[in-house]
């Protein structure tokens, strides 16, 4: 089952609640970078069952799901908390996350990237060969297809 960006960006955010251990440091830029990292690892395991039902563009900073990102740029560069009523009201109508192959690429992306800052994560999106870079480099602004994803996955020495 494919959930809309909102829905992962919720899961996110309901982790990073419950991890004392994990920095509470999760900004729009940050929770973008995660969700397209579970996408890129949905579909490098079955390119014809993505996590994500949403695109996601090269933008300037990388990769980003324009949908998240219409729903939290009020926030600006400021850390989410799903303790803020605000952020609350934003992901209200969220599709609750419960499969275990979908619960399973959203913790093992958070188990290895939780401790990364959202700088840290654009770098590592900004990888040469990277899905965001093939795209940027032609078509800046393009949506990232999923068989580029799928092909080329972030981070991955060539």
């Amino acid at each position: 089952m494919a959930y809309t960006s909102l829905d992962v960006a919720n899961a996110f955010l309901e982790l990073a609640q419950r991890d004392a251990s994990a920095k509470q440091d999760i900004s729009n830029m940050k929770l973008q970078k995660l969700v397209f990292f579970a996408q890129v690892l949905s579909v490098c395991m079955d390119k014809n069952d993505p996590l994500v039902s949403s695109n996601f563009h090269a933008w300037d900073y990388g990769p980003v799901s324009p949908l998240l990102y219409k729903k939290i740029k009020q926030f600006g560069s400021a850390f989410l908390s799903l303790e803020n009523p605000k952020v609350q009201e934003v992901f209200a109508g969220c599709t609750s996350i419960s499969d275990s192959r979908s619960l399973a690429i959203i913790h093992a992306i958070w188990d290895q990237f939780k401790g990364y800052t959202s700088v840290q994560l654009s770098m590592l999106s900004h990888h040469r060969d990277s899905p965001w870079s093939v795209v940027y480099n032609t078509n800046r602004y393009g949506i990232i297809p999923i068989d580029v994803m799928a092909e080329k996955k972030f981070g991955e020495q060539q």
